[in-house]
């Protein structure tokens, strides 16, 4: 099964993960560098994240 990272809420753009699913290792601070530019990437495409749930795939 693929990992899969939900973030469900996204106040003031802070990273409060309230569902995930993520070996328990350091691997998350991948994720969280893949956040940030997903943040960048919002800021160049209004209303990417509109939506009430990111949902990440890998």
């Amino acid at each position: 099964m693929t990992p899969k990272v939900v973030i469900s809420h996204l106040p003031n753009y802070q990273l409060p993960i309230t569902n995930y699913q993520l070996p328990i290792t350091n691997s998350h601070f991948l994720y969280w560098e893949l956040f940030q530019d997903l943040l960048s990437y919002k800021s160049s495409k209004p209303g990417f994240f509109e939506k009430p749930g990111l949902y990440i795939f890998f």
